[in-house]
């Protein structure tokens, strides 16, 4: 099947917006293109490439991801200025400016997970992917984040829990 074969298979699968299963072709790399999916926001066709026994993590991840997002959308139904201005605001930030936007996406993925938040790690790391960024640099992200945070807790530790203990 050739590139504009498949664009046109998932683009007539997708459905309201949700993950769809719409076709399985296997490559020669063993990976699947198996599901589409469009971006409410951006209206972009989107294809999960898997090796076998990852689509699952990947489809959980996205399924987050797109839960968030859909929960924003009814956000806006009752806060509509909120949104709006949130949306505003990230989009500002994220902007290429002195830093490029795959800095900025690596930022705010280390954020994201020293706050822990797992919707944030998994639409970094895909953010930071479309902008260029390598596994490799991701994986420094993660580095970076660690030491942050081993060095906060530490730091926490040898200042306020000493300062308690005396």
């Amino acid at each position: 099947m050739t590139d504009l074969n498949l664009i046109k298979t998932i683009k007539s699968c997708k459905e309201n917006f949700s993950i769809t299963k719409c076709l399985e072709l296997p490559s020669r790399s063993g990976i699947f293109a198996t599901h589409a999916r469009e971006d409410r926001y951006s209206g972009t066709i989107r294809c999960i490439y898997s090796r076998k026994g990852v689509l699952q993590a990947m489809t959980l991840m996205n399924d987050k991801v797109h839960a968030y997002k859909d929960q924003i959308g009814a956000l806006s139904d009752v806060l509509p200025e909120v949104v709006k201005s949130y949306h505003e605001f990230t989009g500002e930030c994220f902007q290429p400016g002195v830093l490029d936007a795959k800095t900025k996406q690596l930022i705010a993925l280390g954020i994201g997970l020293f706050a822990n938040n797992e919707v944030c790690t998994f639409y970094h790391v895909e953010e930071a992917r479309s902008k260029g960024a390598t596994d490799q640099e991701i994986m420094e992200t993660v580095a970076v984040a660690g030491a942050v945070g081993g060095g906060h807790a530490l730091s926490q530790g040898a200042m306020r829990v000493q300062k308690a203990l005396h």
